[in-house]
């Protein structure tokens, strides 16, 4: 008996400890933005990132192949940002909440 619960715990600890879907819906601009980027092979390997900073969201699209790593944030309503220099330094230290929003992965 103790071993059938000791099994029906490990499982359901697997699966507590399963990571968790965001499913957070991506909004209009960005699904375009992704469906122009799958056609580039330049953009393989890009992802796209949520960060809460000053109770606003903001959306990095990072690059691999890029020279310039924060030069495409965008704002809820998917405008570029054009930082200043202070302004970018805080939203690196101090953004938080990062989530993964999009990914290319290559296909198997």
């Amino acid at each position: 008996m103790k071993k059938y619960i000791l099994i029906i715990l490990i499982i359901v600890t697997i699966f507590a400890c399963k990571k968790e879907d965001n499913n957070i819906a991506l909004p209009n601009w960005m699904q375009e933005m992704t469906d122009t980027l799958e056609t580039n092979d330049y953009y393989w390997g890009s992802k796209i990132y949520r960060h809460d900073w000053n109770s606003k969201y903001y959306y990095h699209l990072e690059i691999p192949i890029s020279s310039c790593a924060y030069c495409n944030i965008y704002d809820k309503n998917g405008e570029s940002i054009d930082w200043k220099i202070e302004d970018m330094e805080a939203y690196l230290k101090d953004r938080k909440n990062k989530i993964i929003m999009w990914e290319w992965k290559k296909s198997e």
